[in-house]
C-alpha cells in the first residue's frame, strides 16, 4: 500500500505532466469518453437480462401469494372474524332424491322389460 506522502508526491507530478503536455490531457479525456461509451453499450444487454430475471422472479413470487390468498384467504377471513362462515348445505336429501329419479327412469325406460313394467304400474294404479 501506498503512504499518504507518496501518492502526494505522484499527484503533484500527474499535474505537473499535464500542464506541461495539455494536448496528452485532452487525448485522455477523449479516450475516456470513447471507453465509456463502449462500456456503455456493453453494460447495457447485462442490466436488461439482469432487471428481466428480477422482475421474473418477483411476478412469480406475486403469482404464489395470489395463489395462497386465493386458496387460504376465506378460512382465514372467517378465523380472523372478518365475514361470516357460510350456512352448511344439506346435500344428501338431494343426493337420495337423485338416486330414487334415476333408478326409477332406469326401471321404466329399460329396453327389454320397461314396457312391461309401465304397463304392470298402469295396472296397479287404475
Amino acid at each position: 500500500m501506498l503512504s499518504t506522502t507518496t501518492k502526494v508526491k505522484l499527484g503533484a507530478k500527474g499535474v505537473r505532466g499535464a500542464i506541461s503536455h495539455p494536448g496528452m490531457v485532452r487525448a485522455g479525456a477523449k479516450g475516456g469518453m470513447a471507453m465509456g461509451r463502449m462500456a456503455a453499450k456493453v453494460a447495457m444487454p447485462i442490466a436488461k437480462r439482469r432487471a428481466r430475471r428480477r422482475i421474473g422472479s418477483i411476478a412469480e413470487t406475486a403469482r404464489d401469494i395470489g395463489q395462497t390468498l386465493v386458496t387460504y384467504g376465506p378460512e382465514a377471513a372467517v378465523n380472523l372474524g372478518l365475514i361470516e362462515a357460510p350456512k352448511r348445505k344439506r346435500t344428501a336429501p338431494k343426493v337420495a332424491a337423485g338416486a330414487v329419479l334415476g333408478a326409477g327412469a332406469m326401471y321404466f325406460l329399460e329396453p327389454e322389460h320397461g314396457k312391461q313394467h309401465r304397463e304392470k304400474v298402469a295396472q296397479l294404479v287404475s
